[in-house]
């Protein structure tokens, strides 16, 4: 039986059509239990989140029903983070959570200074600001984060409880701002360690500073508030800061 150049063709065209299709699946840069990622993309079960560019994501996710409060699906920049350190990486899943970092980052400072730790808590300081502050703002934003207090807080274990004090200072009768105070370790009341700091202008002279607790000092675990205070320090800095 001879067969034709046409009749060679289209079945060549029906063996490929047959044929499975196999897509190479990239290499995880992380896979835990929880998630994967890979190239530009995260998985979480059946949700993902990826970047289309540097200064966006986009996620699949949604809350479980009756969650009390919505879920955004997307973040792009709304803030100049110009003035900031750059990443460059060719990945740009990376470089979109880096700028989404800094992105919030500015977003998180208030007018007065203090910093809004969620949607709905502006203008406060909680100890996962104060731990912030010491690893990452006080490089990023000096001028966010500059008298500080040497204290000891014994009341409960540094990652649970929220029993961080918080006091309010004032200097010469005009208020500065909030001072954060987080627990240093069960029963720790000898572990000295630095509140988180601010920025206080002082003019040559003499100065009275008070530390005090007012009602909007209350912290999220709304009984136990304290700390031992040893001695307020004070760390002269750059003109211009």
């Amino acid at each position: 039986m001879q067969i034709t150049i046409k009749q060679l063709i289209l079945m060549s065209v029906a063996l490929l059509s047959a044929a499975p299709t196999v897509v190479a699946e990239e290499e995880a840069i992380i896979a835990t239990d929880a998630y994967s990622w890979r190239g530009d993309t995260i998985y979480q079960g059946t949700y993902k989140a990826w970047a289309p560019d540097e200064f966006s994501i986009t996620s699949t996710y949604q809350a479980q029903p009756g969650y009390y409060m919505p879920i955004d699906s997307e973040w792009k920049l709304k803030n100049d983070i110009s003035g900031y350190p750059q990443l460059t990486t060719p990945n740009r899943l990376h470089a979109a959570i880096y700028n989404m970092g800094l992105d919030e980052m500015v977003n998180a400072v208030e007018p007065d200074t203090t910093l809004r730790t969620g949607k709905a808590w502006g203008g406060v300081w909680t100890r996962d600001v104060s731990y912030s502050i010491i690893l990452s703002m006080a490089y990023m934003q000096p001028t966010a984060s500059m008298v500080s207090l040497i204290y000891a807080n014994g009341n409960g274990p540094t990652s649970i409880e929220n029993k961080c004090a918080v006091r309010t200072l004032s200097a010469d009768g005009k208020e500065i701002g909030v001072i954060v105070m987080p627990q240093r370790g069960s029963g720790e009341w000898t572990d000295w360690g630095r509140s988180s700091i601010l920025k206080l202008p002082l003019k040559a002279g003499r100065h009275t500073l008070t530390i005090d607790l007012r009602p909007e000092n209350e912290n999220m675990n709304l009984v136990t508030n304290h700390a031992a205070i040893d001695r307020i320090e004070l760390v002269r800095i750059k003109e211009g800061l």
